[in-house]
């Protein structure tokens, strides 16, 4: 149902969390799966979400489980990249990272995918400047920045400073929206209180600008996780979530 909406909305790709996949492949095989996606034109797949890849002990060991469940989920439907974050306790130094994420990417290629470290003031992986420096000290070569408008906005950093991040190291880019003022934590804003591209405060098409002018193309993710949108039917989500993301690429024309 999911991907019948999506392909009708005019999306190009689809994305599958950790759990998510979990369920799905209770009923159906990697080879089902890639040609429900093909047959519907979803040729770009991201799967996510790693967290405590850096950690030790029991939280190691399930990140382990889910890593290994999504580096088979890349190789069998060609996932372009991996998502990860960094520290949700902040008790991990961001230079004592530098190992684990390059044992990280080196098991990615293998698996013939990218890691893509999504910046986000939830954890202690939110700058530019920290995520740049963790992918050049590790040496990897597949390793990268995801872009979230949300994540960018609420972590205060102007656009601008995305004109430092070399374009081959922007692996993606998500589009949303948000209040100018927080609701609630910062957690329950993120997944309670999104808004769509265009209808919140933190200027979308202007990022859109600022990472086209940096030779930045695709792809483009939307990620609306709100209470308002959980009511639509799958097919209302995806269509008016794709409209407005198409409303801010038309918009983000003025500043470029």
């Amino acid at each position: 149902e999911r991907a019948d909406a999506a392909a009708e909305a005019g999306y190009m790709g689809f994305a599958f969390i950790d759990t998510d996949l979990a369920e799905i492949r209770k009923s159906m095989s990697w080879a089902q799966i890639r040609k429900l996606l093909q047959a519907r034109g979803l040729n770009f797949v991201e799967v996510e979400l790693i967290t405590n890849w850096f950690a030790t002990g029991e939280f190691k060991a399930q990140s382990d489980a889910v890593r290994d469940q999504l580096f088979e989920a890349a190789n069998e439907l060609g996932a372009d990249h991996i998502k990860i974050v960094g520290d949700f306790s902040g008790n991990c130094p961001v230079p004592e990272m530098v190992d684990s994420f390059g044992d990280l990417c080196r098991r990615a290629a293998s698996a013939g995918t990218k890691i893509a470290i999504e910046l986000t003031p939830l954890t202690n992986l939110f700058t530019p400047e920290q995520g740049l420096q963790l992918i050049r000290e590790s040496g990897a070569s597949n390793g990268g920045l995801l872009l979230d408008v949300w994540h960018i906005g609420r972590a205060h950093i102007p656009f601008e400073r995305l004109n430092d991040i070399p374009v081959e190291l922007i692996y993606g880019v998500e589009l949303d929206d948000a209040d100018l003022e927080v609701r609630g934590t910062l957690m329950e804003d993120t997944m309670r209180h999104r808004r769509l591209p265009g209808e919140g405060e933190l200027e979308p098409a202007k990022m859109i600008a600022t990472v086209h002018k940096a030779g930045y193309r695709l792809p483009y993710g939307i990620e609306i996780v709100s209470d308002a949108h959980r009511e639509l039917s799958v097919r209302d989500q995806a269509r008016v979530a794709i409209e407005s993301a198409r409303k801010q690429m038309k918009i983000a024309e003025n500043y470029l």
